[in-house]
């Protein structure tokens, strides 16, 4: 058990690692407001607003947890990756490690935790993010084997759809929509309900399902893919789509390996891109975008093991939608913890 004094240290720690850490965006003409709101995240994903504050998932730490410190919810072993609002006052949970969803309450008890489908019998390995549709249902990615793991790999990745419930707690009735996918991570509804947007990290690639609607069961299904976006046509090199965020026709898309934010429209074209500069915190792991601020998750590349302290950090830009590029500099270290 850690000592007293030893906790005061840690506390310390805390508090002067996020006034060691700073950042500074602008463009070529305007220095643009950016923020470090929490510095100490043991590898922060999947910012969402909630309660008036910012909650986030922490995956090494087996929690989800708030900008004051507080742990709003947590389970051993869980590795939370994504985190979505949903129906009856409740959120959504994806476990990556014991492959699971887990439905929580707003006073985070515990809904109901799934494992696998009734469907099909089989499980979903390593579920990451989450889509609201507009039946009410819920997309989850799920990307496969640890085998799977890089470009060469083969592609077992997956999407999932969750019904919505008519008592308000999610079952096992879960449907896989498409497979074959090679680490499919990020995803998104389109603003007109018609199409389904994937982040393919190890391909390097976003894809696009067109969505076809079933009002008599109230569901969806899917088509086949089709390419979206090549990111190695927009950016030079291997980047890694992770998390995506789509507000008002942008479709904001986190490089886990580039240190980015890069954006699109709808239909596809570049608008631009959020440059962090920073030899540590390189892995852009999600966003969320709430009018004129982004909201991002990046951890560290320095860290051995799972625990990687990461950064959650905001940018309140006017020009945010539009904005061609916008340049961050990142400078401090993280704590080791």
């Amino acid at each position: 058990m850690r000592s007293l004094a030893a906790s005061f240290a840690l506390f310390a720690a805390f508090v002067n690692a996020k006034d060691s850490i700073e950042i500074h965006c602008q463009d070529a003409n305007e220095s643009v407001p950016a923020e470090i709101l929490y510095s100490t995240a043991l590898y922060p994903n999947s910012p969402i607003i909630y309660k008036n504050s910012l909650l986030f998932a922490e995956y090494s730490a087996d929690r989800l947890t708030f900008l004051d410190g507080s742990t709003f919810w947590r389970r051993d072993g869980c590795g939370p990756s994504g985190v979505t609002r949903y129906h009856y006052n409740s959120l959504l949970v994806a476990c990556y490690d014991d492959n699971s969803i887990v439905q929580i309450h707003e006073n985070g008890t515990t809904l109901a935790r799934v494992s696998h489908s009734a469907v099909d019998s089989a499980g979903f390995l390593g579920p990451t993010d989450f889509a609201l549709d507009t039946f009410g249902g819920v997309y989850f990615t799920a990307p496969g084997t640890y085998e799977s793991w890089g470009p060469s790999k083969p592609a077992t990745g997956s999407i999932h759809y969750i019904p919505k419930p008519e008592n308000g707690v999610i079952s096992e009735y879960i449907y896989r929509v498409a497979s074959g996918i090679r680490y499919p991570n990020g995803i998104a509804v389109t603003s007109n309900g018609q199409s389904l947007l994937v982040s393919e990290t190890f391909s390097n690639v976003v894809s696009s399902y067109e969505i076809f609607s079933n009002a008599l069961i109230q569901r969806n299904f899917l088509s086949a893919p089709t390419l979206f976006v090549n990111l190695s046509q927009v950016v030079d090199g291997f980047m890694g789509p992770a998390g995506m965020k789509l507000l008002d026709g942008v479709l904001y898309q986190a490089e886990f390996e580039g240190a980015r934010v890069l954006k699109f429209w709808e239909d596809g074209g570049f608008v631009g891109s959020v440059e962090f500069n920073t030899p540590t915190f390189k892995n852009i792991s999600n966003v969320w975008v709430e009018w004129d601020s982004i909201y991002v998750t990046a951890a560290s590349e320095d860290s051995s093991g799972q625990e990687k302290p990461g950064l959650i950090l905001r940018i309140d830009d006017p020009l945010l939608k539009t904005r061609a590029h916008l340049n961050c500099d990142i400078t401090g270290n993280a704590v080791e913890l």
